[in-house]
């Protein structure tokens, strides 16, 4: 047995003590390191009978993590030279409904995987991750956050640290307020409030805000006082500099930016929950592309009044002034067509929402 990955049973051995041993998904196709798109080897799953949280399956990905440790699988190098690959493994409680194991979970577990080990960004606690569609045929939850694994601590082994990160599935309005304020705190309020929260059941109909709803008002309150903690974002966009003709047909350098309007939307939020509060915001496709804005009065001095563009490799910093932000919050649309061009040419910017990229 390979170092990593005998490392990795041990450590799960020893947290899931007391328990039957997993039950193994192998991998539905050839890995990466063998020239395909599979990006973990399998998938352990648990079954746990626990006496204040009953009956769930605990599935917990193998193969984000270095579990060769022999070069075969490129990953990233990151500044933390002590990760093992990745640095994470990936898992999800799901509520037992019957003694087959549902199919969703691996999808879902898959499809990050590959998102991962495609755009090089890992998923961490506090990430939060719009999925867009039910999890399972008609279920409210159409979301993920991440938090820490709740009973998996972190593993160090003599490749690298591995951590666990949970994925747990809310629904809309639960994400839209994890997002517009701290995905970390969001999470914190849902083991508070009740831990069984964290296993995902499909069939749950209540939000949060259904069985607390004194939980809104607070929750709007805090994110007009502190504003959101959502500095970056994974979503798809692109930019380049270009020739632009204004409405008066004066001929302008500007960047332009591509946005699908899943990142428009997710940018408008920025606005109001970043920019607002002199803090920043970056938008990535991948782990070397992506967008990032800097308010006037932010701590970054990388683009400032004088400099207001910077270019770093494939990153892109733009210096958004005072003025420049109240026109965004005056004339940016809430309703878009299939193809919109905003300009703010006269501020060296304009932006192209696209149905697709």
């Amino acid at each position: 047995m390979s170092p990593g990955l005998r490392e990795l049973e041990a450590h799960l051995t020893k947290s899931f003590a007391g328990h039957p041993d997993p039950q193994i998904i192998p991998r539905w196709g050839i890995p990466q390191w063998m020239g395909g798109n599979e990006a973990i080897d399998f998938i352990y799953v648990y079954s746990i009978n626990h006496p204040e949280l009953g009956e769930y399956w605990h599935f917990i990905t193998a193969g984000l993590s270095d579990l060769f440790g022999d070069g075969r699988v490129n990953f990233p190098i990151y500044e933390d030279h002590d990760l093992s690959g990745f640095g994470i493994e990936l898992s999800v409680m799901v509520r037992k409904q019957s003694q087959h194991i549902p199919v969703w979970p691996p999808t879902i577990l898959h499809k990050l995987a590959r998102y991962i080990f495609e755009s090089g960004n890992r998923i961490l606690p506090g990430d939060n991750i719009p999925n867009n569609t039910p999890i399972e045929n008609n279920s409210s939850l159409r979301h993920f956050l991440a938090v820490k694994d709740l009973f998996v601590k972190k593993m160090s082994s003599t490749i690298g640290e591995v951590s666990f990160v949970q994925l747990v599935g809310v629904a809309d309005n639960e994400w839209n307020a994890a997002n517009n304020w701290s995905g970390s705190q969001f999470t914190d309020l849902l083991i508070e409030t009740d831990k069984n929260l964290l296993i995902i059941d499909p069939r749950r109909g209540e939000t949060i805000f259904d069985l607390h709803p004194e939980l809104i008002s607070e929750i709007q309150r805090r994110q007009v006082e502190f504003g959101s903690d959502s500095a970056c974002v994974s979503s798809k966009c692109s930019w380049e500099f270009d020739d632009f003709r204004d409405q008066e047909g004066i001929r302008r350098r500007v960047a332009l930016l591509r946005f699908t309007h899943r990142t428009f939307e997710l940018f408008k939020q920025a606005i109001h929950g970043r920019l607002m509060y002199r803090r920043h915001f970056t938008i990535k496709m991948n782990e070397d592309f992506a967008i990032s804005f800097v308010p006037e009065g932010s701590k970054i001095e990388t683009v400032t009044k004088k400099r207001k563009i910077a270019v770093t490799g494939q990153l892109l910093q733009l210096f958004i002034t005072q003025e420049l932000l109240q026109d965004f919050i005056k004339y940016l649309p809430t309703t878009l067509s299939s193809s919109d061009q905003l300009d703010f040419s006269s501020d060296g910017l304009v932006i192209e929402v696209v149905e697709d990229l």
